[in-house]
This record gives C-alpha cells, sequence and structure tokens, in this order.
C-alpha cells in the first residue's frame, strides 16, 4: 500500500509540476490555522491558475506544512520560499500572494521577496534578456519610479512578490464593526443566551425537531457569517420557536427585537452573499469591484438602520480604499484593469464616478503592454508577434 501510495504522489506531482511549467502566471495562497486544543498549527500553500491549453482554471494545494510555535514571519517566509523551490515556481511568474491581514503574514511575504533568488529564479527572469545585468539596472530604474507612484511593482519586471489581501478575510473584518455599536451588542448577547439555554434543553430540541424539523444554530467566533446564520434559522422557525418557549414557560424575544432582528438579516445577507462568492476557487479578479460597489450601494438603503450601515460603510470604503480610490497612496491598479478587461462587467468601468479608476486601470495595461513590446524586440521578434501577444 505504500509503495502504490508513493507512486501515484509521485506521478501526481510530476503532472502538477508540468502544469505550472505551462501557466502563464501563478496565483499563490498562503494560510495558517491550528487546532481546537492549540496542539498543533499548520499552513498551507496553493496554487491558482488558468491552463492555457485544457482552458481551465486549476487550484491545487501544493503543501500544507505543521508549523510550530512563535508562527514568526520569517519562518512563514522560509516555508513560502521553500515551497516554491520545490515546485519550481520562479518568483518571476507569480502574480501576488494572498493572505489574510495577519502582521505575521505581511513580514512573511516580505522577507521572502527579500531573500537571496535561486539559481533557476535568475535563468527564468532572464528569459532570452541580453544579460541579467541590464535586467537588474531595469528593475531598479522601475521600482524607483513605482514606489515614487504609490504603486504595487510590476511583477513582470521584479522578483519581489506582491502581496494582495484576502477579499473575504477583509469584508469580514468591516462586518466586525458592529460589534462596537452597543445596541447591536446587547440583542446579539441576548440571542445567544437564548439559544444556549435551548441547545441544553433535550425537551426543547426534541419539541423543535418534532414541530419543524431544525433547531437553533449557535454561532462561533472563528466561522465567518455564523451570527448570520443563527439570526437566520432563529427567524425561520420563530412560530415554532415561540410555541415551545411558550409552553416551557421560557421568555421570548419582544416584537421590537424581532423586527431588529430582521433588519440585522437584511443588512448581512449580502455580504454572506460576497463572502461565499469572493472565496470561491475559480473566482475572477474582475468580480472584485462589482461586488464592493454593490455592497456600498447596499450600505446606502435608507430601509436599512443608519446607526449600522454608516460605520460598515465607512468601513468598507477605508480597508478597499486600495481598489476603489485611486489617489490612495496603497491604490493597486490590477482589479480595475482586470475588470475592464472582462467583458461581461468592463461596462462597470465606464461609469461617470468611475473615471480615476478607469484611467488608473488603462494606464496599468498600457504599461504592461510596453513591457511585454520591450521584452519581445529585446528577443527579435517581429511587430505581428508582439501585436498578437
Amino acid at each position: 500500500m505504500t509503495t502504490l501510495l508513493n507512486g501515484a504522489m509521485t506521478r501526481m506531482t510530476g503532472a502538477i509540476k508540468e502544469d505550472l511549467k505551462l501557466a502563464r502566471r501563478v496565483v499563490i495562497g498562503m494560510d495558517c490555522w491550528s487546532k481546537k486544543s492549540l496542539t498543533a498549527s499548520f499552513l498551507a500553500i496553493s496554487a491558482s491558475f488558468y491552463h492555457p491549453s485544457r482552458h481551465i482554471p486549476i487550484h491545487v494545494l501544493l503543501n500544507l506544512h505543521q508549523i510550530e510555535h512563535p508562527h514568526t514571519g520569517e519562518m512563514l517566509a522560509d516555508k513560502l520560499v521553500e515551497t516554491l523551490e520545490y515546485w519550481e515556481i520562479g518568483r518571476a511568474k507569480i502574480m501576488m500572494v494572498v493572505t489574510d491581514n495577519g502582521s505575521n503574514m505581511l513580514k512573511a511575504v516580505k522577507v521572502a521577496s527579500d531573500m537571496k533568488q535561486t539559481e533557476q529564479e535568475l535563468q527564468d527572469s532572464e528569459e532570452g534578456d541580453e544579460t541579467q545585468e541590464e535586467e537588474d539596472e531595469e528593475d531598479e530604474e522601475t521600482d524607483e519610479e513605482e514606489e515614487m507612484l504609490g504603486e504595487p511593482l510590476d511583477d513582470s519586471d521584479t522578483l519581489n512578490l506582491h502581496r494582495f489581501p484576502c477579499l473575504a478575510h477583509t469584508l469580514q473584518l468591516v462586518v466586525k464593526e458592529l460589534s462596537k455599536n452597543q445596541a447591536y451588542c446587547s440583542l446579539i448577547s441576548k440571542v445567544k443566551q437564548l439559544v444556549k439555554s435551548l441547545r441544553m434543553s433535550s425537551v426543547a430540541q426534541e419539541k423543535l425537531t418534532a414541530l419543524c424539523g431544525k433547531v437553533p444554530v449557535k454561532d462561533c467566533s472563528t466561522r465567518w457569517n455564523s451570527v448570520l446564520l443563527m439570526i437566520q434559522r432563529l427567524v425561520e422557525i420563530r412560530p415554532h420557536l415561540e410555541e415551545v418557549l411558550k409552553e416551557l414557560k421560557h421568555d421570548s424575544l419582544s416584537n421590537t427585537e424581532w423586527s431588529r432582528l430582521c433588519d440585522l438579516q437584511s443588512l448581512l445577507t449580502p455580504f454572506k452573499e460576497q463572502t461565499d462568492s469572493l472565496q470561491t476557487d475559480t473566482l475572477s479578479l474582475s468580480s472584485v469591484i462589482p461586488a464592493l460597489l454593490e455592497l456600498s450601494l447596499h450600505l446606502q438603503d435608507q430601509s436599512l438602520p443608519k446607526t449600522h450601515t454608516a460605520p460598515l460603510l465607512q468601513s468598507l470604503r477605508q480597508r478597499f480604499a486600495s481598489f476603489l480610490d485611486a489617489s490612495s497612496i496603497s491604490f493597486d491598479p490590477l482589479p480595475a484593469a482586470a475588470c475592464l478587461l472582462d467583458p461581461a462587467v468592463s461596462a462597470v468601468m465606464m461609469r461617470d464616478d468611475m473615471g480615476p479608476l478607469l484611467i488608473a486601470a488603462q494606464s496599468y495595461i498600457k504599461r504592461q503592454v510596453t513591457i511585454i513590446g520591450f521584452k519581445i524586440h529585446s528577443r527579435d521578434h517581429s511587430i505581428s508577434q508582439c501585436l498578437y501577444l
């Protein structure tokens, strides 16, 4: 059995390496988590890319490292570089590294960028340039220019790794702004206590199961949208729940509190939908800006309580300024460029209020085309080949 498994592992590894060699650009994903008892921690590193011959997006888990405490940026960077070297992924091919917003993850990508490049990666980055020295000079000039503009470094011209924030995780940070609202916290605290008492009562569980086949759902601090799932279940089984509570002589929620729960359900449901969409394996980067604009419009709905929507809207604009505000010092034009190049959503960029983003996207695309044209010219390719690419 061990021989068979090792053989299958070797064959699959070889196949994945061949697919990675064919990929033009690769997106790396990194995430850490610990067992509930904190007895073990793990770092997962994955790769996403579009297969040019099979014409499908692919997402594959490259490594699952068991890691020791403390989870420092240096240690995570070592694991990242180790994984890239094992799977023969040159850094010049990496479009971005997607992580959560933890300080150790930010540092890990920065440290990995600063680490000495392997001989293979240096060869991959040359690819026909006349000399490595000339390429280094071009990279230095590009780095200085882009740093002055306050934009991310151009991945096609440098081996620095470009970190991209996990969009679903950042959305959940926006939702957490509600925890600063005292009225919200008081209501959710009461709801949690009600759910806890019902789940601890076998009689209540049996009665609810008999009446509607469902029981209350408990929230989980480490599970995204769990508060919404708890609210949705309570609202769904409300008639049967109140019947059981009355029979057990247990206090229920007031009509006002039920109404506020319904408001919270309406407020949070679009966040859940966009979170579920943004964390799928095959999501296109062109969906980012439309998703953020939809949430922004949702939070401006006058039917929702302004005490909740105002702080969420402010947090959304602040946390995603790097995608929505072309004047931001941390602005990243890549999502806007992806949006402009996607026929299904490019109309979004043509709105009157999207002028700065449209200009930034066009400038980014022109810069990329110029870089490609220069590299092709340096390899003595014809103009027609340049236009074709």
